[in-house]
């Protein structure tokens, strides 16, 4: 509310500092996975990740309360009490080479993903899994930095000078920096993975047929189904969940689809549309989520097409 609001609506409220909580992250994986029919209904697989994060960003684990007031001349009175923060960093000092550095270059990290698919029946089947399970040891171009104690700021007078301009954000920080005791370091750090856990019941229906997989497996599927998923994801300040509900139909042997509407914490009316197409040895898919939004780009929280092509070897 105070970074989109600002603080003019919210005088004399106190803001907990702990709530700001952010993680950023660019790095690459490389993973190899296993799978293994135990039996004609249950299906499991893992696969073991070596993550390799070339820049990280974070801060978590912060106190304190900012407070805006005003006196009786017409100032606005910001105070910072009782502040505990900390940035944690890699690879700021060195992000020249930021995506080269995805690739076993930056500060290597172990994780794995686990799943299971079980059939109840050749109609119903029951798909999980946990993935991300894992974390990275940053102690390479590492830049940390705290701040302790109380601040408080009246505000910023502004003095036009052109022969001698003056720049106050310099000003802003020295003042911060000789009234609250900062540091910096190049402490290592671990930080985790968002672990993600999904669910699903899928239960098929209709037409049934009978395909070839490329394992040369003789495989039957049916042309309508439904179902639903569950999807967790553990977000810095706490989990986030959506709940997918969904309905698949096959044209064809070669032309197949599927709708979806997914409710979260941001929205309860999220459709989307996925399609697949077989020509020859070319499989073709596109995947559009939010359709709604399409028409307002600008107001929409979230919006992803997806395109590509497969070419299907024998």
């Amino acid at each position: 509310e105070l970074v989109y609001y600002g603080n003019e609506p919210f005088l004399n409220r106190p803001f907990s500092i702990s709530e700001l909580v952010m993680k950023a992250d660019i790095l690459g994986v490389l993973h190899a996975g296993v799978s293994r029919k135990v039996d004609k209904k249950l299906t499991i697989g893992g696969r073991v990740k070596i993550y390799s994060s070339s820049l990280n960003v974070e801060t978590n684990n912060n106190s304190g309360s900012i407070t805006t007031t005003t006196n009786n001349i017409n100032i606005s009175r910001l105070t910072l009490q009782n502040l505990d923060a900390e940035i944690r960093t890699s690879g700021i000092a060195d992000s020249n080479d930021v995506f080269s550095n995805t690739l076993l270059g930056g500060n290597l990290g172990l994780g794995f993903d686990v799943g299971l698919t079980y059939h109840f029946s050749p109609q119903l089947e029951f798909t999980g899994s946990i993935i991300d399970i894992g974390f990275i040891k940053h102690s390479k171009n590492i830049r940390n930095f705290t701040a302790k104690g109380n601040y408080i700021l009246d505000g910023i007078n502004f003095e036009y000078n052109s022969d001698d301009p003056i720049d106050y954000w310099q000003q802003l920080e020295n003042d911060f920096k000789a009234n609250v005791p900062t540091e910096e370091t190049e402490n290592a750090y671990t930080s985790w993975r968002p672990m993600k856990i999904n669910a699903a019941l899928k239960y098929s229906f209709g037409e049934k047929r009978s395909k070839f997989c490329y394992t040369k497996t003789h495989k039957q599927y049916y042309y309508n189904s439904i179902g639903f998923q569950v999807h967790t994801i553990m977000r810095p300040l706490k989990p986030q969940f959506s709940f997918t509900s969904f309905y698949e139909k096959s044209l064809s042997k070669k032309i197949h689809t599927k709708f979806t509407h997914t409710i979260n914490d941001y929205s309860s009316a999220i459709f989307g549309f996925a399609t697949s197409l077989q020509v020859g040895k070319l499989n073709i898919f596109g995947v559009l989520d939010n359709i709604l939004a399409v028409t307002d780009v600008a107001s929409a929280n979230n919006i992803s097409l997806n395109f590509g092509f497969n070419i299907v070897i024998d």
